[in-house]
């Protein structure tokens, strides 16, 4: 996960995308997961 972050920050700057829209993507990909894997948690 956290390489996949890395590999997608990147990408974005690359892109020519501000630090801050940077930001909310990653934090918004971070929530995303953080909620599947509390849900994968949940239905065990």
């Amino acid at each position: 996960m956290e390489d996949k972050i890395k590999a997608l920050v990147k990408e974005l700057f690359d892109s020519g995308m501000t630090l801050d829209e940077i930001i909310e993507t990653v934090a918004s990909i971070a929530m995303t997961e953080d909620f599947k894997r509390s849900a994968n948690h949940e239905s065990k």
